[in-house]
C-alpha cells in the first residue's frame, strides 16, 4: 500500500537515490508537479570533458567525449526519473555542459594554449558526442532529451548580435559581488574562508599551481565569479514556465542556485519558488 504524508506518496519520501540527495521539501514539489500534470525541466550540469593522461592524473587534457561527470549524474538521476515516469509526468531532460569556462583565462591557456575559440570547439565537440551517446537511449524510455550548454541555452537572438544571456547575467551579479566583497564585513569573511577551504583541496591545487602561495586577489576574483555563474544560472533556470529541476555536484556554492531564482540581481525577493536540487554526495564514488 503506497501510504501519502502531506498528500505524497510516501515513495518519493522513500525513494533511494544511490549517493544523491535531495530535501523533501523538494521531493514534494516535483511529486506535486506531476499530480497537476506540469511538465519538468530537468537540467543535469556538468564539467567539460576533462580527461586524465594517465592513471592517477586527473584534469590533464581537454576532450570533445562525454564529461565523467555528465555520465554520473545521468545514472544519478535515474532513480528518480523512473519514479517520475512512472507516474505519468512529462519530463524533458537537458545536459548542460559549462562552456562558460571558455571565458576562464586560466583554463583556456592550460587547456587550449590561450585559444577561448579551440576551448569552446571542445565544448561544442562534447555537446554534439552527449547527444549523439543519450538522444536514442531517452527516447526509448519516454523522455525527450536534449544536450546543451551554459552559453547556448541562454543566447540572445544572433540577429541581434548580443552575447549570451548567461554571461551577461554573470557579469552583472559578479559587479554586485565585487562591491559587496569591498563594502560587506561579513560577506569578505565568508569569501575569504571558502578560498582558504578550497586551495586546501587536491583537486584545486592540481588544477591552479599558485594554490601554495595562500589566498591571493586571483583566486578572491576567481571564487567570486563562481559564485556569479551558480546565481546567474538558477536566476535563469527559474524563469522557465515547466517545474525546473537541477542535478549538480556538491559544492559551497551549489546553495546560489536557489538564491538566484529567489532573489534578483539588486538583493529584492522575486517571489520564484525554489529550484528542486538533485546533489550528488562529495563522498560517491
Amino acid at each position: 500500500m503506497n501510504k501519502k504524508r502531506n498528500n505524497i506518496p510516501s515513495k518519493y519520501y522513500e525513494l533511494d537515490l544511490e549517493g544523491y540527495a535531495m530535501s523533501e521539501r523538494h521531493r514534494a514539489r516535483l511529486a506535486r508537479a506531476v499530480k497537476n500534470s506540469m511538465p519538468i525541466l530537468a537540467y543535469v550540469l556538468s564539467c567539460p570533458a576533462y580527461d586524465s593522461v594517465s592513471e592517477g592524473d586527473a584534469f590533464q587534457v581537454l576532450s570533445g567525449g562525454v564529461p565523467t561527470m555528465t555520465n554520473q549524474h545521468l545514472n544519478g538521476l535515474n532513480p528518480l526519473l523512473d519514479l517520475l515516469v512512472g507516474d505519468g509526468a512529462d519530463i524533458q531532460v537537458v545536459t548542460m555542459l559549462a562552456d562558460i569556462e571558455a571565458h576562464n583565462e586560466h583554463l583556456v591557456d592550460k587547456y587550449a594554449k590561450g585559444d577561448s575559440d579551440i576551448y569552446q570547439r571542445f565544448c561544442d565537440d562534447s555537446v554534439s558526442k552527449i547527444a549523439s551517446v543519450y538522444t536514442e537511449e531517452y527516447s526509448t524510455r519516454n523522455v525527450c532529451f536534449r544536450s546543451s550548454s551554459f552559453l547556448r541555452e541562454f543566447e540572445d537572438d544572433k540577429k541581434l548580435n548580443s552575447c549570451s544571456k548567461f554571461l551577461s547575467l554573470r557579469n552583472d551579479y559578479k559587479k554586485i559581488l565585487l562591491l559587496r566583497y569591498a563594502l560587506d564585513r561579513k560577506f569578505y569573511h565568508k569569501v575569504l574562508n571558502v578560498v582558504r577551504e578550497s586551495i586546501k583541496d587536491s583537486d584545486y591545487i592540481r588544477e591552479y599551481s599558485n594554490a601554495a602561495q595562500g589566498v591571493t586577489g586571483e583566486h578572491v576574483e576567481r571564487e567570486i565569479t563562481t559564485m556569479s555563474e551558480y546565481l546567474a544560472l538558477g536566476r535563469l533556470i527559474g524563469d522557465t514556465s515547466c517545474q525546473p529541476l537541477v542535478v549538480v555536484h556538491a559544492s559551497s556554492n551549489t546553495y546560489l542556485l536557489n538564491e538566484g531564482v529567489t532573489y534578483d540581481t539588486e538583493g529584492k525577493p522575486t517571489n520564484q519558488a525554489s529550484i528542486p536540487l538533485l546533489i550528488r554526495d562529495r563522498k560517491a564514488a
